[in-house]
């Protein structure tokens, strides 16, 4: 009945989120990855970038955890 369409949409609903969010972010690696390769400098550039994205998740987490009042 009702329970089960509701159910199952969720499912499907999380399915087509699933695939939407690894479509974007496939796109964004190969959008990077042609923007890095037409830049002179893509191997100073392209090296550096896991430092920034370690630094700005860490950034991330702390506000997020000082906003929970767990980080003073």
């Amino acid at each position: 009945g009702i329970p089960w369409a509701g159910a199952g949409a969720v499912i499907v609903m999380g399915f087509g989120t699933a695939g939407l969010t690894s479509l974007v972010a496939i796109s964004s690696v190969a959008a990077r990855r042609l923007a890095f390769a037409s830049s002179p400098k893509f191997e100073q550039v392209y090296g550096a970038f896991p430092a920034v994205q370690i630094f700005a998740g860490t950034l991330i987490a702390l506000i997020s955890l000082s906003l929970l009042g767990w980080v003073q």
